[in-house]
C-alpha cells in the first residue's frame, strides 16, 4: 500500500490508524497529511458491490480526498476512484473512512501505482505552489492558442499600418503578412 508516499503493508495501515485514533480521542482529527483545496470530477467504483457514481472531489491530500456526493458509499467499503482535473486522470484504489449521507465521503488511498503517485505528487506541488500547472492541460493549451491567434492579429495589424505609412514596401510587408500566416 502507498501511504505518505511510502510503502505499508495493510496491517501496519490499520495499526497505524487505530493508534491515531485511541491516542486523538473521539471526534478528533486524524488525517496525517495537509489537505488542498482541488476541484475535480471524479469517478468512483464499488469494489464488492459494482456500485459506480460521479461526483467531484473538493480536496485531495497525499494520503487521499474528499468527495462531494449527496450518496456516499458506506464506511469501510473499498472503492476504485478515478479523479480527472486539466486533461490528467489520477486512478487509484481507496477505502471509505468517512461517510455521511447527504454531504460526502472520505476516502483514503491504500494502493496507488507508481505513475499514479507521480502524478499525484505533481498535483499537490501545484496545489502549494511549488510547481507551475502542467502546460499540457487542456485548458493551458487553450489559453495559448488565443493569445497566438491575438498576436498574430494584432502583428497583422501592425504590418498593415506599416505598409500604409509608407515605411514598409508593398513587398516587404506582403511578404511578412505571407510568414505570419504560413
Amino acid at each position: 500500500m502507498i501511504v505518505d508516499g511510502t510503502a505499508m503493508s495493510e496491517p501496519a495501515l490499520h495499526s497505524s490508524a487505530a493508534a491515531g485514533a485511541q491516542s486523538a480521542g473521539a471526534g478528533a482529527e486524524r488525517r496525517f497529511a495537509p489537505r488542498y483545496p482541488l476541484t475535480a470530477a471524479a469517478a468512483i467504483s464499488g469494489l464488492h458491490n459494482g456500485m459506480r457514481i460521479t461526483a467531484r472531489t473538493t480536496d485531495l491530500s497525499v494520503g487521499g480526498c474528499y468527495i462531494d456526493t449527496t450518496v456516499p458509499f458506506p464506511s469501510g467499503d473499498p472503492v476504485r476512484v478515478r479523479i480527472t482535473q486539466g486533461g490528467r486522470t489520477l486512478e487509484a484504489r481507496a477505502v471509505v473512512r468517512y461517510s455521511q449521507q447527504g454531504m460526502g465521503m472520505g476516502l483514503q488511498f491504500t494502493e496507488i501505482l507508481p505513475a499514479e503517485q507521480h502524478l499525484l505528487d505533481d498535483w499537490l506541488a501545484e496545489l502549494r505552489g511549488e510547481l507551475a500547472p502542467a502546460l499540457d492541460a487542456p485548458e493551458v493549451v487553450s489559453a495559448l492558442q488565443q493569445f497566438a491567434r491575438s498576436e498574430r492579429h494584432v502583428l497583422g495589424q501592425l504590418i498593415s499600418a506599416l505598409i500604409r505609412k509608407r515605411i514598409l514596401t508593398e513587398n516587404e510587408g506582403g511578404a511578412l503578412l505571407r510568414e505570419l500566416t504560413s
